[in-house]
């Protein structure tokens, strides 16, 4: 069987359709002492607005052997008041990667179910929440590796991953879905890569990036997915954050060697789209701070004013479009995720806390999931059940 026809099959498979009708939910309840478990580190976000935002852990305990569980649990938790306080809202059967909400009630989470599949591929699972994150539903299922879910509307979206049939012979694809998750459509992606981004700007344009044998591979459609540019990049490096907070303006982080002492993170400028990069220069801040580590997020809230956080911990902030950087909060654990509603409401996630400011960064609270308090809607029970 020739590689063509190898990716056909990959392809052919990628998605199993499970119509809403008859999906099953995988929530579970959980005892109260156990909302946030040791073993348990967050994962992901997604604020909607100052006030809703629903965050997953991923809880994948050690057995006995000191050997990491074959199966992992997302565990889920809602905020109605920016993240002051928190409901857990039971376990899903996933390890999680990415979840996209697009109001207070509609979401969407993406993930593997099973974490060490040996020779076998992890099936992937579309779950959809459509009560605030209280309840999923299965919507579908696909053979490759989910890496990131992109929602524009209740009814669109996008969902990417790459299938391989060998360790040298992989495929990106792309899901969308224009019915709310009733059907999806599969094609292939120009971009390949175990962590593929999204970023999108309204049902039309959008972007995909990962890293393949070193250097930084992107791609762009205008016409919803349909059609796909692959676009050059400058970046050569171990691992790519971008942000097209613009359909015309884009930023892009190409972090260096990690096995290199003081590897450089570079920071890229574009005002066409993806078609050319200008370079803005290394991310770096002032004395006292340290080497920066892998930048793992950015977020320009405007042309002038951008965030990032680093796997070593720090956030910081540029109000000159990513020339001079000064750090903001030091979280003494490392950060996953930032996202800013406006440019005074925002979060960064770590990976056991997240932090909340309301005046532009100037000041950081910290909530501690081990202070979630149970859903009151979900009673508890005295175990976890399958």
């Amino acid at each position: 069987m020739n590689r063509i026809a190898r990716r056909a099959i990959v392809l052919s498979v990628f998605l199993v359709v499970v119509l809403s009708g008859c999906a099953r939910s995988t929530s579970q309840s959980v005892a109260s002492g156990e909302l946030f478990p040791t073993s348990a580190h967050l994962v992901g976000m997604s604020f909607v607005d100052p006030n809703h935002g629903v965050i997953v852990a991923a809880d994948c305990p050690t057995g006995a052997n000191g050997q990491a569980s074959a199966v992992c649990r997302t565990i889920p938790f809602t905020t109605s008041n920016g993240g002051q306080s928190w409901l857990a809202e039971g376990r899903i059967l996933l390890s999680p990667r990415a979840l996209q909400f697009v109001d207070a009630q509609n979401g969407w989470l993406i993930g593997s179910i099973g974490e060490q599949c040996g020779k076998d591929i992890c099936p992937n699972a579309v779950m959809q929440t459509t009560d605030g994150g209280k309840s999923w539903v299965r919507a579908a299922m696909a053979s490759a590796a989910l890496s990131d879910v992109r929602f524009v509307s209740t009814m669109n979206g996008w969902a990417v991953g790459q299938g391989c049939v060998s360790a040298t012979d992989c495929s990106g694809s792309l899901v969308s879905t224009i019915s709310g998750g009733q059907i999806w459509n599969n094609q292939p992606l120009p971009v390949t890569g175990p962590r593929i981004q999204l970023a999108r700007i309204g049902t039309a344009d959008g972007w995909a990036a990962a890293i393949s044998r070193g250097q930084a591979v992107l791609a762009r459609t205008t016409d919803g997915g349909r059609t796909w540019e692959r676009l050059t990049t400058p970046c050569r490096g171990s691992s790519v954050t971008i942000d097209f907070p613009a359909a015309g303006e884009g930023w892009l982080v190409c972090n260096g060697d990690q096995s290199t002492p003081k590897s450089s993170h570079v920071l890229y400028h574009s005002k066409d789209a993806g078609t050319s990069w200008q370079t803005v220069g290394p991310i770096q801040v002032g004395s006292g701070t340290g080497p920066l580590s892998a930048i793992a997020a950015i977020d320009f809230v405007s042309p002038q004013v951008g965030w990032a956080v680093d796997s070593g911990g720090h956030l910081i902030r540029s109000d000159d479009a990513g020339q001079n950087w000064t750090e903001r909060l030091n979280a003494g654990e490392p950060l996953v995720g930032v996202q800013f509603i406006g440019e005074t409401t925002g979060w960064a996630l770590g990976t056991r806390h997240l932090w909340r400011t309301v005046d532009a960064g100037q000041t950081w609270n910290r909530a501690s999931l081990s202070d979630a308090t149970l859903d009151p809607q979900k009673p508890a029970a005295p175990g976890m059940s399958e």
